[in-house]
């Protein structure tokens, strides 16, 4: 005979739900807003992505919101991709840091090498691509 019907009180059925697993917070930078707009809309299905258009404006949502990782592009008007690296890097060193560039990755090797880029991705893009960057 069970506990729960010798004091009377209703066994509760155990539930099968899984605790929901929070999504990576992805910040996507680049001033081409058709490509925000493919990876909001791709990258959203497996994370939960803002954008910002600009550098300068991803410096104010970093400032205001946490993240776990930020893809941003390196050819930006006024700052580029690599100024906003270096400050994520020094204000928020656990967050993931991917560059997306046109730009050959021979440039941008000696910053691979040092690990303020921590995964590339050339231009065109797949949202595939950044996904295997972004996973652990």
């Amino acid at each position: 005979m069970s506990h729960a019907l010798e004091t009377g009180t209703p066994e509760r059925p155990v539930s099968r739900r899984r605790s929901p697993v929070r999504q990576q917070k992805v910040l996507v930078v680049d001033d081409d807003a058709g490509v925000l707009r493919a990876m909001r809309r791709q990258l959203g299905l497996r994370y939960q992505v803002e954008t910002a258009g600009s550098a300068e404006a991803a410096a104010t949502r970093l400032a205001t919101d946490d993240y776990d990782a930020i893809v941003t592009d390196f050819n930006m008007p006024v700052y580029n991709g690599l100024w906003l690296l270096t400050q994520v890097a020094s204000r928020y060193p656990a967050m993931k840091r991917v560059m997306i560039s046109g730009q050959e990755q021979g440039l941008l090797a000696p910053h691979i090498r040092s690990g303020l880029i921590q995964h590339f991705c050339r231009k065109p893009i797949t949202a595939g691509q950044v996904e295997q960057a972004l996973e652990p």
